[in-house]
């Protein structure tokens, strides 16, 4: 072998003394040179006689080092992956960064979005509430006509976290309709430093529970959203008093009373009554 350098770019390599006066490429930068009989090596390729067969494109005899070889091979492939890795790294980062904002937005089921919408209304909270519901132009209505049922309950409307416990009601108000009762409570004294009575004198109501009637719509699935214009209605049909119902009189039951009635007021004529005479007394002729 025979240690040579490419006239053109310099690489360094070794050449097999039969490749003497045969047309070599730089693998490096692809140039043709050829190797002299005295070991020089010129660019461009070796002369011919006019009798020589030209010599096509031969197979290279620049010939690097393994080391170099299996060095450029690594640093080829570290830098061809290196991007992709950098896009890995970066879409990992960003997964972890939205983790819990994607987590917050999953579907919310009916007791918590139940929960959220009546600690809205103990609050007196109408922003809160349009953002719990689908129709936000009813929030503020189906808020200002619940707030009668807090007034004088400063242990509901005074809780951070009013405990709320959700009752679904059997019968669906219709399609994707889900009605429910949030009876609304103080929030737990267990986890506060002292613990706080009411007077229940001032309020008789308080320590018991505001009872709403609420619609949502949705599903397990896709999540629950409140219907305030729905939820309106109910509250004001549940807080609406019901009509006696009326007893149907037939006509001979309504005549029979009426007859009953009257024998009543004229009475009954007495038997030791004593029976009138038309007599004179002392039987005295008439004039």
């Amino acid at each position: 072998m025979i240690a040579m350098h490419c006239p053109s770019c310099g690489a360094e390599g070794r050449i097999p003394k039969e490749k003497i006066n045969q047309r070599l490429i730089c693998k490096k930068c692809l140039k043709t040179f050829h190797l002299t009989m005295d070991e020089r090596v010129l660019p461009g390729p070796p002369p011919h006689d006019e009798d020589e067969e030209p010599v096509h494109h031969e197979t290279p005899g620049h010939e690097f080092d393994h080391v170099d070889e299996e060095i450029d091979l690594v640093m080829k492939k570290i830098h061809d992956t290196l991007p992709k890795v950098a896009i890995a790294l970066g879409l990992l980062v960003a997964a972890v960064i939205a983790w819990p904002f994607i987590r917050g937005r999953g579907p919310v089921g009916l007791t918590d979005q139940t929960t959220a919408v009546a600690r809205a209304l103990a609050h007196n909270d109408p922003n809160a509430l349009k953002d719990l519901t689908v129709d936000p132009a009813a929030a503020k209505e189906l808020s200002e006509a619940v707030q009668p049922e807090f007034q004088g309950r400063t242990d509901i409307v005074g809780s951070t976290s009013p405990m709320v416990e959700v009752a679904r009601k059997t019968e669906s108000p219709g399609p994707g309709l889900a009605e429910v009762i949030a009876s609304i409570k103080p929030e737990s004294a267990g986890g506060r430093t002292g613990i706080s009575v009411h007077d229940v004198s001032i309020d008789p109501r308080m320590g018991g529970s505001v009872d709403i009637t609420l619609v949502l719509t949705g599903d397990d699935g896709s999540g629950w959203r409140l219907d305030a214009g729905r939820s309106l209605a109910a509250y004001r049909k549940a807080k609406t008093p019901a009509e006696p119902p009326t007893t149907a009189i037939s006509k001979a039951d309504a005549a029979k009373g009426a007859k009953a009635g009257a024998t009543a007021r004229r009475g009954s004529p007495s038997t030791n009554a004593p029976p009138t005479s038309t007599a004179r007394p002392g039987g005295a002729p008439r004039a």
